[in-house]
């Protein structure tokens, strides 16, 4: 079967009772001529009868039939902050529909009911779609891990005739068929700079290759449909490369471009206004007016109430961390940048964020972060002042060192003890714990460290040592150097009572210092020399707070982030530990 032959059955398949010459000749955009040569063509092959679909024609289509959808809906899109952190980005009502439900409509209105959706972030929000329209939902616990070929990996066996989708396209008419003829990406053109990739063709007029950074071109934007042929040929491919180290971080199509001369898959173009896919808000109060006002997100609302603004006021959103423990962006308000901060989802499991709140108001008061404007001590969300134009301070320039180690003495010099104690053996238990009873990690090996730790714990509290509201968190990222050369210490939300000697130990934490340059920046901080009491009780801290954040390591990377660190802190642990016990034995 050839393309004018397929258009001609497709058409009849579509539109059995407008079945004269004209009028296919009108809907395939092919000559009266040509329709009258194939229609005697056809009927001599037995697919048709006085120009309607015989048994044997319905067959030959039937090789062309889409068999089933899937839907990639398990990333967060950091680009779609803030409201990607209340619900996937798929979920977001446009023009009163839900994207994703949209395409679900736009599959079915076609006879494709056979759809699966991916799901990985906030992956119960998707639950609904089971009883509501049929689909299967498969999780992707990879998925803030690996790249969408790990969505891929899960249905490769499902893979045949059938269309890819991503959740959070929309299409302003059903661009779906029930039927294709070929393999087919859809492309759309896209105006002025983009990443979106852009293409060549071969004589064929298959692609060929692609090209990134392009500019006012036609680019791969939207659902991507396979034909068996095709897909075996991908399907066998992402297999081969999938565990290889290279393909950890790629997308899907990114694989598919590296094998695209082994398929013949064609462009399938659409002029402008019926492809979207909004890569911010900005682009969606552009298509949605109800978005300029009317966001339903607590977090806008959030903004709004502190800033006395209106959601419109709001504007120029854009990631500015999305961190270990936290995301972070920064938006435009009024003329004005600022920082809003959304806590992760498990820190409420190892974090007071009420603790936090309260240091964080201290701080203020005294001058050590002038930031903030807003926290919440139940959620944990906190709006701050953007610093244009900062930087780390220099961890080993003797200047910034003086100033960070002046900023903890103002803190542990007021003497505040907080009802929050921070003890960094029991955090380290935590997530020992956690890991335990998610059956994350064994962490039984360094158990008997883990013990020595303990015990140097309690030795060290019978040294007459006060514990007292201190940062946790003092690693030199932390102190930001604004243009006019003020530094402020930001993230307290490792705040409690400890030993001041931690904070002192845990700026060094990550940093190349020698037992010599350790306690000369505890003596920069005490403002004299240590006594061999003091020495002593300096390596334990460091002991113990390398061995916390080195735990803390094992956790994260037993839940899917590498942590370049770990290494660096067990060494640490262990060296401050060998070092504070001979100083006990002497």
């Amino acid at each position: 079967m050839n393309q004018k032959e397929f258009d001609i059955l497709y058409y009849l398949y579509q539109k059995p009772n407008q079945n004269s010459q004209r009028q296919i000749a009108a809907a395939t955009n092919h000559s009266l001529g040509t329709i009258n040569n194939y229609i005697k063509k056809l009927t001599e092959q037995g697919y048709l009868k006085e120009a309607e679909l015989t048994e044997a024609g319905q067959a030959a289509l039937d090789e062309y039939k889409i068999k089933n959808a899937i839907i990639l809906a398990a990333g967060m899109s950091s680009r779609f902050l803030p409201l990607s952190l209340e619900k996937p980005k798929g979920l977001l009502e446009v023009k009163g529909e839900t994207m994703i439900e949209r395409q679900i409509r736009q599959l079915n209105e076609v006879g494709i009911t056979d759809i699966t959706v991916i799901v990985g972030y906030m992956k119960e929000k998707f639950y609904f779609l089971q009883d509501k329209y049929g689909v299967k939902i498969v999780e992707n616990r990879e998925y803030n891990v690996r790249n969408n070929t790990s969505s891929l990996m899960l249905v490769l066996d499902q893979i045949q005739n059938t269309y890819i989708c991503a959740s959070d396209h929309y299409f302003t008419q059903n661009i779906f068929t029930s039927h294709s003829f070929t393999t087919n990406y859809t492309v759309k053109m896209v105006h002025g700079y983009t990443t979106d990739y852009s293409y060549t063709l071969n004589d064929k007029g298959c692609f060929d290759s692609f090209r990134t950074y392009s500019h006012d071109e036609l680019g791969l934007v939207g659902p991507c449909c396979f034909l068996k042929k095709d897909a075996d040929i991908y399907n066998a491919f992402l297999k081969q490369e999938y565990e290889k180290p290279d393909t950890w971080g790629k997308l899907w199509e990114e694989v598919l471009i590296d094998c695209i001369t082994s398929v013949e898959m064609y462009p399938r173009i659409f002029e402008d206004g019926v492809i979207y896919e909004f890569d911010n808000l900005e682009e969606l109060r552009m298509f949605d007016k109800n978005y300029i006002n009317n966001l339903d997100s607590k977090i806008i609302d959030n903004i709004c109430a502190t800033l006395n603004c209106t959601a419109a006021d709001v504007i120029n959103i854009e990631p500015m961390k999305i961190g270990l423990t936290n995301v972070s962006f920064k938006f435009e308000c009024n003329g004005t940048d600022y920082i809003y901060r959304h806590p992760g989802a498990e820190t409420s499991q190892f974090l007071n964020r009420e603790c936090e709140a309260y240091a964080e108001n201290i701080a203020k008061d005294l001058g050590l972060d002038e930031t903030l404007l807003a926290i919440d001590p139940v959620s944990g969300w906190k709006l701050s002042r953007f610093i244009e134009g900062c930087e780390y301070i220099d961890p080993y320039g003797a200047e910034d060192q003086k100033e960070a180690m002046r900023m903890l003495k103002v803190l542990h010099d007021q003497k505040i003890v907080s009802q929050w104690e921070f003890d960094f053996i029991e955090q380290s238990e935590v997530y020992i714990h956690l890991m335990d009873s998610q059956g994350l990690y064994d962490f039984s090996t360094f158990m008997d460290t883990h013990r020595q730790m303990v015990e140097l714990s309690k030795k060290m509290d019978q040294e007459g040592f006060q514990k007292v509201l201190c940062h946790n968190d003092t690693w030199y990222w932390n102190f930001l150097k604004d243009k006019h050369g003020k530094v402020h210490l930001i993230d307290w939300e490792y705040a409690g009572n400890t030993y001041p000697a931690a904070d002192v130990a845990d700026y060094t934490i990550s940093l190349d210092f020698d037992d010599e340059k350790y306690l000369a920046l505890a003596e920069v901080y005490e403002g004299r020399k240590l006594s061999e009491k003091e020495v002593r009780f300096y390596f334990g801290n460091l002991a113990i707070v390398a061995w916390h954040w080195f735990v803390w390591a094992v956790y994260k990377e037993a839940t899917g982030t590498v942590i370049d660190d770990l290494k660096l802190w067990y060494q640490k642990a262990t060296d401050a530990l060998k070092k504070t016990q001979e100083l006990y034995n002497k």
